[in-house]
């Protein structure tokens, strides 16, 4: 009959979408090893890149864009330098590497952050680390060992939510002016 055809066409047409993205995750793993993925979150195109540091220059290039940032299979990273992503408002997301355990002075400040997410691995930042950070609307942060900075989050005023934990020291003015 022509309806148990077409179940099976169907069917069919869905496990070959299924493979295909299989096969697209494979590929992805394999070409992300040892790299930082810059994903244009509005075409979902993929960049590969050697470190953070290029991706800052990747989006410094689009500021019209909206990326997200994220370390591939086996990246290693220990540190975000000072002013890394400085006014770089296509960053909307960022995702850090296992070991990154620091983040420098002004390295998110101005950017086009929405969200941020700081891991148990991070254990030190500097001063202002989002500073002004318009976009920026939820903070997690899940690191006992922390010692936030002052002015960490100052002059965010989008920033809503505030997901503390676990911190170790948080000075009184890490969100100033939010």
């Amino acid at each position: 009959s022509s309806t148990a055809a077409a179940t099976a066409i169907d069917g069919m047409a869905e496990q070959m979408g299924s493979l295909e993205e299989r096969v697209e995750a494979l590929e992805d793993t394999e070409y992300s090893k040892n790299k930082v993925v810059v994903q244009n979150l509005d075409t979902g195109v993929k960049q590969y890149v050697s470190s953070y540091a290029d991706a800052a220059n990747i989006l410094n290039a689009d500021l019209e864009g909206a990326y997200k940032i994220y370390p591939g299979e086996g990246y290693s990273e220990a540190a975000l330098a000072d002013r890394l992503f400085e006014n770089t408002t296509s960053l909307k997301q960022i995702e850090f590497p296992t070991n990154m355990s620091s983040l420098g002075r002004n390295v998110f400040a101005g950017s086009g952050l929405t969200t941020l997410t700081i891991p148990q691995t991070i254990t030190s930042t500097s001063y202002e680390i989002c500073l002004k950070c318009n976009d920026l609307t939820s903070v997690t942060i899940d690191s006992p060992n922390l010692q936030l900075k002052e002015a960490s989050f100052s002059t965010c005023p989008n920033l809503t939510t505030a997901n503390i934990l676990s911190v170790g020291k948080m000075e009184t003015t890490a969100f100033y002016k939010t």
